[in-house]
């Protein structure tokens, strides 16, 4: 038996994410997670804020709620990686989340998206183990709320790119071969979480918003280092508000 076969939809897990105690926090249905800790310090500096809950991986991670317009929206620090960052999709989801919008940076395959400040993966190549146990096997998951975030930018009037994602487990074995593997299926973004994320969305039937910025170039058998060209409070911003369409 291999990894591949692990995905299991006749029998409940024995393990659940606890409930109970969190019945009366009152979370909101929209929680916007980021893997920057900078992120969520511009956030909380530039917009109402209270901390309502906090998640334990370890160490507590707090959970804010920030009020923006006439919405109130969770924010969160998610921890790299896929199996983290579904443990956390499967906490909050106990504790009333419907909506989650992640953001952060990827890594760029594709010389077509140097210089792009936001990125809609629409699939992803499922090279991590976590969404094995949420979807049957493939090499891709498709991401079914992608259209809508795009219907949603559009309407914003944001420039963006679509890209397919490659998902690793291993981000020091972007090897030269792996990549060259990944380019000829046709992938042209790279991140540690997004085939887990919307496998454990799709599974639990609510809803996963996601989009990137170049952080580094694999290209030309070298890497390199880019700046975001939009600033941490722009991101912010722009998640708060997709969250307004949700």
């Amino acid at each position: 038996m291999s990894i591949i076969d692990t995905f299991d939809p006749n029998s409940n897990s024995l393990v659940i994410p606890p409930s109970k105690k969190h019945k009366n926090l009152n979370y909101p249905k929209i929680a916007i997670a980021c893997f920057d800790q900078k992120l969520i310090n511009t956030t909380i500096k530039h917009y109402p804020n209270k901390k309502i809950d906090q998640l334990f991986a370890g160490f507590n991670f707090p959970v804010y709620e920030i009020s923006y317009k006439n919405i109130k929206v969770a924010l969160y620090l998610s921890i790299l990686g896929a199996p983290a960052t579904v443990y956390f999709i499967e906490l909050l989801k106990s504790r009333g989340i419907e909506n989650f919008i992640f953001m952060g940076g990827c890594g760029i395959l594709d010389e077509n998206l140097f210089g792009e400040s936001v990125i809609v993966p629409t699939s992803s190549f499922r090279d991590e183990g976590v969404s094995y146990h949420y979807q049957k096997s493939s090499d891709f998951i498709y991401i079914k709320d992608s259209e809508k975030l795009q219907n949603i930018l559009d309407n914003m009037k944001i420039h963006y790119k679509t890209s397919v994602n490659w998902t690793t487990d291993a981000i020091f074995r972007e090897t030269k071969n792996n990549i060259k593997k990944r380019k000829l299926s046709g992938c042209t973004t790279v991140d540690m979480e997004a085939s887990a994320i919307h496998s454990v969305c799709a599974f639990k039937k609510i809803h996963a918003f996601q989009f990137f910025w170049p952080l580094d170039l694999l290209l030309n058998d070298k890497r390199q280092i880019v700046k975001p060209s939009k600033s941490e409070k722009e991101y912010i911003d722009l998640a708060l508000e997709i969250s307004t369409y949700i």
